[in-house]
């Protein structure tokens, strides 16, 4: 995942900053870390259950996801 860095000096690229929570913000920055990139592929290229990838990556990074709600919230 390469982030779209072409309005990265874009003041209204960035409004929805003033509005966000904590846990959105620290998403945002470990959303453009290469090396949880990286481990992200790897755990979805190995065929890791979203569960799995949910546990390894939060004993890893330190995060919890948010529970989907509607029909897909089994994925």
């Amino acid at each position: 995942m390469v982030p779209d860095v072409s309005q990265w000096r874009s003041d209204a690229a960035y409004d929805y900053f003033d509005d966000s929570s904590v846990p959105d913000l620290c998403w945002e920055g470990l959303r453009r870390n290469s090396n949880y990139q990286r481990e992200f592929a790897e755990l979805k290229a190995e065929g890791r259950s979203p569960h799995e990838m949910d546990t390894l990556l939060r004993a890893r990074w330190g995060i919890s996801f948010r529970d989907k709600s509607g029909p897909d919230s089994s994925r």
